[in-house]
């Protein structure tokens, strides 16, 4: 199957300017768009097609694996020669022989090695969580002037109830009193990449969806953050979750002008929670909930809500954060939440490192939580992994 990357055009209507590219797949036509507000269009990059191949990677790479066939992606844009000499050398060779659901590609298309004009801001994206709130404050007051943070980009890529839903209105509010108080300039980006292609925020294909929307406003970041969620020490070409390789990803995906950065690599998720605990701005605004039904706050029940309040609590610092948690609700419930940390805590890096500072406190889970953990793990079939989670490759366009 030959995947054509077209040349990328600008589309601007009502204030908002688009990125887009039409691909043609086969017999399959389809378009992908990065959009932008007015003031950010003359960042977009139309001469090359950097952020599309990004993106489409691993959806071709799942094309050919579940085909069973040969899959060659062209651009009529040149590629950045950076980036394709990483791809075509390292990225692709190394996923296609770790990942099961990925088989290798050509990649067909002219270079360019030529850097395209950049103001040289340093960007990350602002979301909220742990690991965005950790790299907005290691890097907003930098004290080496070319890495000092300059802008928060929020992504809207349409997973919370679409584009235009309350949810991501409430997300896009928080996201930009953030970077106000921060101090940084506020870029909200919306792109339909993430839905056309994988339906959803499959974590195996997360990386690829930011990183390409990122390259799109290549005249505008030199340098940018990716905030890991895990340690380096932590490093596996996992099947679950491409953040476990964010290390080969920045390496991979950098360009001639744009250079990725694997931000809080260095620190494990408990760290880095010790580091911003007592910041007024994160105590007031962290945002970890998936259920998408909330406006912009922490349900108190959802996975990342419960281990977040849980890393919080061994550290003694879930008081500090009543303003977006239910602390009372929390310690009440202790079967809930901490049967499901005891359950997890065999499968999940961030539960595992919880339980290992509860047992250094000399601390003991009552019968009730293990009761609760044993209902759990029947309740899932005797398994503490999820078995209804979506697999991307079964879901791709």
């Amino acid at each position: 199957m030959k995947v054509m990357i077209c040349k990328p055009y600008i589309q601007t209507e009502d204030g908002k300017t688009r990125l887009t590219a039409d691909i043609k797949a086969g017999d399959d036509t389809f378009s992908l768009w990065y959009e932008v507000e007015e003031q950010y269009a003359k960042y977009l990059v139309t001469e090359h097609s950097d952020s599309f191949v990004v993106v489409l990677l691993p959806w071709a790479m799942m094309k050919a694996k579940k085909l069973q066939e040969s899959v060659t992606l062209t651009c009529e844009n040149p590629l950045s020669a950076r980036l394709y000499h990483q791809l075509i050398n390292y990225y692709i060779p190394v996923l296609s022989d770790s990942i099961s659901y990925y088989a290798p590609i050509k990649l067909e298309t002219e270079t360019d090695a030529q850097t395209l004009p950049c103001v040289g801001a340093v960007g990350t994206g602002v979301s909220g969580g742990v690991d965005s709130s950790y790299t907005i404050t290691k890097y907003k007051d930098y004290q080496l002037q070319p890495y000092r943070l300059t802008h928060a980009v929020y992504y809207n890529v349409g997973i919370y109830g679409g584009f235009e839903s309350c949810a991501e209105k409430g997300i896009q509010t928080k996201t930009r009193q953030i970077a106000h108080d921060t101090g940084l300039e506020y870029v909200q980006l919306t792109s339909n990449v993430c839905l056309t292609l994988y339906k959803a925020a499959h974590a195996p294909i997360v990386p690829a969806v930011f990183f390409s929307a990122a390259l799109s406003l290549q005249k505008l970041f030199g340098v940018y953050y990716y905030s890991s969620a895990f340690i380096a020490k932590d490093f596996k070409m996992s099947e679950e979750d491409a953040a476990y390789y964010d290390l080969l990803n920045v390496h991979s995906l950098s360009t001639e002008n744009l250079t990725f950065y694997s931000s809080g690599i260095e620190r494990s998720r408990l760290e880095k929670l010790v580091s911003i605990a007592n910041a007024p701005i994160v105590q007031n605004n962290l945002l970890v909930c998936l259920n998408v039904k909330e406006q912009a706050i922490n349900c108190n029940h959802c996975a990342k809500c419960t281990r977040t309040m849980a890393e919080l609590e061994v550290l003694g610092k879930l008081d500090n954060f009543r303003n977006v948690f239910n602390v009372e609700e929390f310690r009440k419930n202790k079967g809930y939440h901490w049967g499901y940390i005891l359950l997890k805590s065999k499968s999940d890096v961030f539960c595992e490192e919880i339980i290992d500072i509860y047992k250094s406190q000399k601390k003991h889970f009552s019968l009730n939580v293990h009761w609760s953990t044993f209902l759990k793990w029947v309740k899932r079939g005797f398994t503490s992994v999820n078995k209804a989670r979506r697999r991307v490759e079964d879901e791709i366009r």
